[in-house]
């Protein structure tokens, strides 16, 4: 059964695709979408201001790359001192670590060019829909903790593979820019990857690992 916080996520991640003028329908690619953004990164949240529009200008990409790798640090930084299993909490932590240096890139990144992060309808309405996550992985309790976290990083990592192919990547004005899409794409692959085969082994046997 879907729960309530599950289908507000999904139409969350659609509304995502419709304000950011991209196709809402998933990718021929096995392979999609995904992530979430938190309150509180002070790049974002520190912006020069708020833009609305159906395109998305480079300064508005790299605060949703930022918004995508906090809310990662956030959620998985809950299952580090939650998970039910040394394997779970172990995932968890090479999540956080690999988005804390995709944020310490991204930061280098600005610090030799002239983008300057902006506040947008996509990174806002990404903030939100991590919050409910984190919120919900906040209040699961016991052995289904593990079952909770890794169905909802399965939907988050998939959601953003498609918002950076379907959105961000063809928006791209600058080289460096695209270079760091698609290199923060083929890492949430990889975290797509790890914890949706994570995912099934739990509900497989019904178990935690």
């Amino acid at each position: 059964m879907v729960r309530a916080g599950q289908l507000r996520f999904c139409l969350a991640c659609l509304w995502v695709c419709a304000a950011a003028g991209c196709d809402p329908a998933p990718s021929a690619q096995d392979h999609v979408t995904v992530v979430g953004g938190l309150a509180g990164n002070p790049a974002v949240s520190g912006a020069t201001g708020t833009r609305s529009g159906t395109g998305l200008e480079d300064g508005e990409l790299i605060a949703v790359a930022l918004t995508m790798n906090t809310a990662q640090i956030e959620q998985n930084s809950v299952a580090v001192s939650r998970a039910q299993t040394t394997r779970v909490m172990a995932l968890a932590q090479r999540f956080v670590a690999m988005h804390m240096s995709a944020q310490d890139r991204e930061n280098a990144l600005l610090a030799r060019t002239t983008l300057m992060p902006l506040d947008n309808a996509t990174s806002a309405m990404l903030r939100t829909a991590s919050m409910e996550i984190v919120t919900r992985l906040q209040t699961s309790v016991g052995r289904g903790f593990d079952r909770e976290y890794t169905g909802s990083e399965t939907d988050a990592y998939r959601t953003a593979i498609d918002l950076i192919d379907q959105t961000l990547l063809p928006s791209c004005r600058s080289a460096a820019m695209s270079t760091e899409l698609a290199t923060l794409r083929q890492e949430l692959v990889g975290h797509w990857d790890e914890v949706r085969e994570m995912r099934d082994v739990i509900v497989g046997e019904g178990t935690v690992l």
